[in-house]
């Protein structure tokens, strides 16, 4: 996983880019749960997100807690494991210090039924 802001300036609200490389394959209606560092803060409610043309035709992305976004894949072509793509999060506010933050430590696949099928187990990922 990999985490990059368009803009770096502090407090700033901007847009994220995701950049996932599942482990198991990503099906339709299957949920991804990433928690954000508290130090940044996500728009409340239905959140404006995009996803990699090429495998992602529709996605909805949700705030379901304060630092938690849930991103549900509608409509996706065939996601095999370890095939990367992005997903973009618009109108995300950058941490106000210059510190770094807290890690995105928890990363969740989910199926349909909301059971969890794989979490991310990598390298801690700050911005």
């Amino acid at each position: 996983m990999s985490v990059d802001a368009d803009s770096k300036v502090n407090g700033a609200r901007t847009t994220y880019t995701m950049t996932f490389a599942p482990n198991v394959p990503v099906e339709k209606n299957d949920k991804m749960v990433v928690r954000f560092p508290e130090q940044i803060g996500l728009p409340d409610g239905l959140v404006d997100c995009q996803g990699e043309r090429r495998y992602i035709n529709l996605i909805r992305c949700y705030k379901r807690t304060d630092n938690m976004l849930e991103i549900q894949f509608i409509e996706v072509e065939e996601m095999l494991p370890s095939n990367p793509f992005w997903v973009t999060v618009a109108d995300v506010r950058n941490p106000y210090s210059t510190a770094p933050t807290d890690p995105f430590d928890e990363v969740i696949m989910k199926n349909y039924a909301s059971r969890e099928i794989s979490k991310y187990e990598g390298p801690d990922v700050i911005v």
